[in-house]
């Protein structure tokens, strides 16, 4: 099994609350991944004593592959904790797992939204993995600020 490291942070002109809260709805994500097409919730979501917030999802992507797209369907838990950090994990076959961390903080007048994300993939799946997470999840950031700032410029 190989593992790779893939970080990321951006400035978004807009408060941290709006922010969290756009981002804790993983039905917000299809607005701004570029491979989601479709989020499922597939149980209730549960609240536990130390007040962080689990729930579990299918998700479908369509990811191109060359002059192909191929449709794959995957598993998230998403825990939102009581500071309102996201910790997921997506599961999919064969034994391929993203462990995403995203924090929102204060900085100046808006938002550093910081990801960390640890792959594990079969080492002969770990570059494609690798490279459609990280691209995926840069323009995802990318989309998070325009969607945001635009929609803070509208208000």
């Amino acid at each position: 099994m190989a593992q790779k490291i893939f970080e990321q942070d951006i400035y978004i002109a807009a408060p941290p609350e709006k922010v969290k809260t756009f981002l804790t709805s993983l039905h917000n994500h299809r607005q701004i991944h570029p491979l989601i097409v479709d989020i499922q919730l597939v149980e209730t979501p549960i609240t536990h004593a130390d007040g962080s917030l689990v729930s579990h999802y299918r998700v479908r992507d369509r990811i191109p592959l060359g002059p192909f797209t191929i449709s794959v369907t995957y598993s998230v838990t998403m825990q939102i904790t009581a500071n309102g950090d996201l910790n997921s994990t997506a599961a999919q076959f064969p034994a391929v797992y993203l462990f995403n961390t995203t924090k929102c903080s204060v900085e100046g007048d808006g938002t550093r939204v910081s990801e960390y994300i640890k792959i594990q993939a079969p080492a002969l799946l770990m570059g494609t993995t690798y490279k459609q997470a990280s691209q995926s999840h840069v323009q995802m950031f990318q989309r998070l600020k325009q969607l945001l700032e635009n929609a803070s410029n509208d208000d």
